[in-house]
């Protein structure tokens, strides 16, 4: 069996699924992603420039929000857990209609590279305090859908390589 989070929400369980079919893809001309964890090589995390594309039609934000759509909003971060950051990259009124696709700022990204690891997150979330009826979450910033990308470099090719201290190693030294 696979670990489900519960959520307390039951009138927008179906918001759950809504950014299963969101696509990223590392630069211009790459192919999105196929998983939500990810390892690197240097090169690619010096060229990277991610583009996330969340497919939000119209209808399915209509059918799953209806005239509660405006007030959520489709928020993406940025975190870098080495420095101990979260930045936020973007932030869409889901009462307008939905970016087709979302870029990364490249200056965002310059510790995110430095430290050769950071998460892209996107949800959707309460954007004020208001009731919306059972079910339905009434605190600031409550997510009813939620997707995470880590992207890192192997530590295991950027570390130290060990070799047995040899006559002729340590000749050489």
């Amino acid at each position: 069996s696979q670990p489900k989070t519960l959520r307390p929400y039951f009138g927008a369980q179906a918001a759950e699924d809504l950014l299963d079919e969101m696509e990223l893809v590392l630069k211009f001309g790459d192919a999105p992603v196929q998983v939500n964890r990810l390892i690197v090589d240097d090169s690619q995390m010096v060229d990277m420039a991610p583009r996330l594309y969340p497919k939000l039609s119209e209808e399915r934000i209509n059918a799953v929000f209806g005239e509660r759509r405006s007030a959520f909003d489709l928020v993406v971060t940025l975190r870098t857990p080495q420095m101990l950051r979260r930045e936020l990259v973007e932030r869409f009124s889901l009462g307008e209609e939905a970016p087709e696709c979302i870029e990364v700022p490249q200056h965002m990204l310059k510790d995110a590279k430095l430290t050769g690891l950071f998460e892209l997150g996107v949800s959707i979330c309460l954007s004020n305090e208001i009731d919306l009826g059972p079910g339905w979450p009434s605190h600031l910033g409550s997510w009813v859908a939620k997707e995470v990308y880590t992207i890192g470099l192997d530590r295991r090719q950027s570390a130290f390589r060990i070799l047995p201290l040899t006559e002729e190693l340590a000749k050489s030294l």
